[in-house]
């Protein structure tokens, strides 16, 4: 060692040794050889894994060309136009505070605060049921995208029990897939899959390269529903989603959360009335043990029209609902029907060209008979009628539909009203109360949600500190903006386990009615750092590529096409907000005579606890969500209440 360390000194010859030192175990290769003979068979107790098809065989970044950059403030992409506003039930359009700004000092400020314009999505196809977004991010130069899909369908949120066979439905296509997105993970291709109340979505981030094959993988394996859905694979789903449904409710925060959103959106179901419709467990469950949903049962009738397409019509004999519980063949046939009407929207962020986008939605629904005759909008490279494209025999018959979108209803709460709902947690001996008391603001735009936001900002401290901090009422205090579906409110709860419900009420109604005051009160410099603050939170742009990728899509889910580059609109709005047009609002959101407020109170107790301020007539109370629906109906046969169409 010392004479091959010498500077100038000769190198030893290098000798291979033909076997081990110490056990002298012999090489499997030859002793003359540094290269590694591949022939050598492996010993048999050893198994080594097959290579990875998702590992990225091309890691090249493609050039950004033609990027469609937002161009100042109210920029539409021109495809969905039409979609960028909403309306209200009665057919009036909803105002916004877009296109009020002068462009002039847009530019100044965006300047001023350093924003560079966000980039936007381009949809590269919008047919019949069909729409794809795609977006090469010049921001953030590395070969990784995402793939996020949405599949819709109205035959999801019908009633209960397909809601429950759409969730069953996403959970046992992702049992089936779970070794392959395993090995997927590995490198460094992560999946996630949700069930909503118009279908399920999927997503895939990682490196591009190999995002669209597994996109495709999946796809295939959702329509081929007898492939997937066996009967071992339908036990155990089933068991699991009964066990997560019959621990629903328990806590008295969670039941408090759920309500609020069962109780103002007609299509949601809870997990109480979907459990009945689970088949009955081996081990001696009987109908007498299942939750009892009385009062529960909820139909949403979808409406034929001599415009409804043929494959809606055909819906229909099925939409009635069938009493009994689900099994193995219902879900088969659900996950037929489900693709019998249906749309698909998606997003493709990132190292991808529009042109391999395409391809990959087009191998999958090339067969889709409203499809057939607009083949030519398909820019694609491959052969159309090559023998991997498409759909193979036994596979879902596809039929896209643009009516399969749906809306959702959200019940607008009536002004100068309460309505209190009174829950009770399904544990008996859970310790604590919990109270929220939502107020409703109206439909969502730029504006409002950004003065909610500021609100956010001003009150939550103050909230905490005396609820939580100073009167110590419970664990768990905050206050938030609220965005359910398209409609924005406020909501303030509390958590208690030492305090009763009136006691806790009274403290958040006291708190609430000095709102105002405590605005007014704001020193000058005070506000403007919760101004500043909020400014500096709204203009920072996403930290990768993933997070640019779920900003895009969200958007995309809430169909609003002129959002996608707010963050200036928002600053625009949150620097115009002075402490007068906060407290006026306040006043306006707040007020015994204009709010639009829901109090939710759960605890062991029976009997509701009524609010001071105003009369015990202007205030009605319902022991369950679906009440509202139910008893909803005036002396006239009107609606009470009004719901807001939201598209999604």
């Amino acid at each position: 060692v010392a004479h091959c360390s010498q500077r100038g000194a000769p190198r030893l010859p290098w000798i291979p040794r033909t076997a081990e030192k110490r056990f002298n175990s012999v090489y499997p290769q030859a002793s003359n050889s540094c290269q590694r003979d591949d022939s050598t068979a492996v010993p048999s107790p050893y198994h080594l894994p097959a290579p990875n098809p998702f590992v990225p065989d091309d890691l090249s970044i493609l050039p950004v060309t033609n990027m469609h950059r937002s161009n100042g403030i109210g920029t539409v992409s021109p495809v969905h136009a039409a979609n960028s506003s909403n309306s209200s039930s009665d057919g009036t359009k909803i105002s916004t505070s877009k296109g009020n700004n002068d462009p002039a000092d847009e530019e100044v400020l965006r300047k001023k605060l350093r924003i560079e314009p966000d980039p936007i999505p381009s949809q590269i196809l919008q047919l019949n049921g069909l729409s794809l977004w795609h977006m090469l991010d010049p921001r953030f130069p590395v070969p990784k995208a995402t793939l996020a899909v949405r599949l819709m369908s109205p035959l999801a949120y019908t009633n209960a029990k397909c809601s429950c066979m759409n969730e069953l439905m996403k959970h046992c296509l992702y049992d089936s897939l779970e070794k392959t997105l395993y090995v997927a993970s590995t490198a460094e291709l992560v999946s996630s899959f949700s069930s909503h109340s118009h279908g399920m979505d999927f997503k895939i981030a990682g490196f591009s390269d190999k995002v669209l094959s597994l996109g495709k993988l999946i796809l295939q394996q959702l329509m081929h529903p007898e492939s997937f859905i066996t009967e071992s694979c339908f036990k155990m789903q089933s068991d699991k989603i009964r066990r997560t449904y019959q621990n629903f409710g328990m806590k008295s925060s969670n039941v408090a959360n759920s309500a609020r959103l069962y109780a103002i959106k007609p299509n949601s179901y809870s997990p109480l009335e979907k459990v009945k419709y689970l088949p009955l467990e081996d081990h001696g469950e009987t109908e007498s043990n299942t939750p009892n949903t009385t009062g529960l049962k909820r139909e949403r009738s979808v409406s034929v029209t001599s415009t409804t397409s043929s494959a809606m019509r055909s819906l229909t004999a099925y939409i009635s609902e069938d009493e009994g519980r689900i099994t193995m063949e219902d879900l088969i046939a659900f996950t037929k029907r489900f693709f019998s009407h249906v749309a698909v929207e998606s997003l493709v962020h990132g190292n991808i060209t529009e042109e391999d986008a395409k391809d990959m939605l087009f191998d999958i629904f090339q067969n889709a008979p409203s499809l057939q005759q607009q083949i030519s909008v398909f820019n694609v490279k491959g052969s159309k009628g090559s023998s991997n494209g498409g759909l193979d025999i036994g596979a879902c018959s596809i039929n896209l539909d643009d009516a399969a979108y749906g809306h959702t209803d959200i019940m607008r709460l009536l002004a100068g009203n309460v309505i209190i709902l009174k829950q009770s947690p399904r544990n008996p001996k859970e310790p604590n109360i919990c109270v929220e008391c939502y107020y409703q603001y109206g439909v969502l735009d730029t504006a409002s949600l950004a003065t909610l936001d500021l609100l956010e900002t001003l009150l939550y401290e103050p909230f905490f500190d005396s609820l939580r901090t100073k009167q110590q009422l419970g664990y768990s205090v905050n206050c938030s903006t609220r965005n359910t579906y398209g409609v924005v409110g406020f909501l303030f709860s509390v958590t208690s386990s030492a305090f009763d419900i009136p006691t806790v009420l009274a403290s958040i109604m006291e708190f609430i009615d000095y709102i105002p005051i405590l605005i007014e009160r704001m020193k000058g410099e005070e506000y403007k750092d919760h101004v500043d603050s909020l400014i500096t939170d709204k203009i920072q742009p996403p930290n990768n590529i993933f997070d640019a990728a779920n900003a895009n899509y969200g958007i995309i889910q809430d169909r609003r096409y002129d959002s996608f580059d707010v963050r200036l609109q928002e600053v625009m709005v949150i620097k115009k907000l002075q402490k007068q047009h906060m407290i006026s609002f306040c006043q306006e959101l707040f007020g015994v005579n204009t709010r639009r407020l829901m109090v939710i109170e759960v605890s062991r107790e029976k009997a509701p606890t009524f609010l001071e301020d105003c009369d015990h007539g202007q205030q009605r109370v319902f022991h369950e969500p679906t009440a509202l629906f139910v008893q909803n109906q005036g002396s006239d046969n009107q609606s009470i209440l009004q719901p807001w169409r939201m598209d999604r």
